[in-house]
């Protein structure tokens, strides 16, 4: 590895972006399924004018929560599991006899995955621009917001995967815990169903929810609306800065 911590962290990245496409579910559900996804919702739905969304088109509205939908995959499906079987056979702790330092070994990591959604995250919205013509932001600072705004989800979703492998004993255990949370986020945040069609009882469940809230800011930003976007922004920063500072407490070379 190379010797300064900038070059050591772009090792530890390469190194797990490789890992990441070479697994062939990962790939399937992080960059094949959101596609076939909103193909598949196009093809019920359509992208014309909906009442249900006050007048957004059902892929102009959804578009965003799949973006969302690419995060959990690499945060809480791919990370976790590929974690915590490092843990369990080692390589974690050969890492403590190299010159490189935690917070660079935990940087490259979720670098590595940051660039593995930003991937998934141009298929699908090629697939979008292509095929449906979806609606793009007026303004050029909206975009670069919402940009912004899934890189930093994307770090508070793969510290919370990294927090799971780590104070989850055993492969086995961290990969059930990851994918039970990442099944019913699913479904509870509106990353992959609108939360629109659902009956009001569970949608008042779900406002409490901040994953549910980072879906909604993300929306927010690609419509630019301002609805409860001070509640949106304000959740996403508080949980994600805390899944981030917690990814850290929680790690250790040596799981004992």
């Amino acid at each position: 590895m190379k010797s300064n911590g900038i070059g050591r962290i772009l090792s530890i990245a390469r190194i797990e972006l490789i890992k990441y496409f070479r697994q062939p579910m990962v790939i399937v559900f992080a960059v094949v399924f959101p596609g076939f996804w909103i193909i598949m919702n196009g093809l019920m739905y359509g992208n014309d004018p909906s009442p249900l969304f006050k007048g957004i088109g059902t892929i102009d509205y959804m578009l965003p929560a799949y973006s969302f939908l690419i995060i959990l995959v690499t945060g809480l499906s791919s990370l976790p599991q590929t974690m915590a079987k490092n843990i369990e056979t080692g390589v974690i702790r050969r890492y403590a006899y190299t010159p490189i330092k935690k917070h660079e070994f935990l940087l490259g990591i979720i670098l590595g995955n940051i660039i593995a959604s930003s991937i998934s995250l141009m298929v699908l919205f090629s697939i979008a621009l292509i095929k449906y013509d979806v609606a793009v932001p007026i303004r050029v600072s909206s975009i670069l917001l919402f940009i912004i705004t899934f890189m930093f989800i994307s770090v508070g979703i793969c510290s919370f995967g990294l927090m799971i492998a780590n104070i989850v004993k055993g492969f086995q255990s961290a990969l059930s815990v990851s994918l039970l949370i990442y099944f019913a986020l699913l479904f509870l945040s509106g990353c992959s169903v609108p939360l629109e069609i659902l009956p009001k009882g569970f949608q008042d469940v779900t406002s409490y929810i901040p994953f549910t809230h980072m879906v909604r800011f993300l929306q927010n930003i690609w419509l630019e609306r301002s609805e409860k976007m001070g509640l949106y922004c304000g959740s996403t920063i508080i949980f994600s800065l805390l899944f981030i500072a917690l990814s850290i407490k929680s790690f250790k070379w040596v799981k004992r």
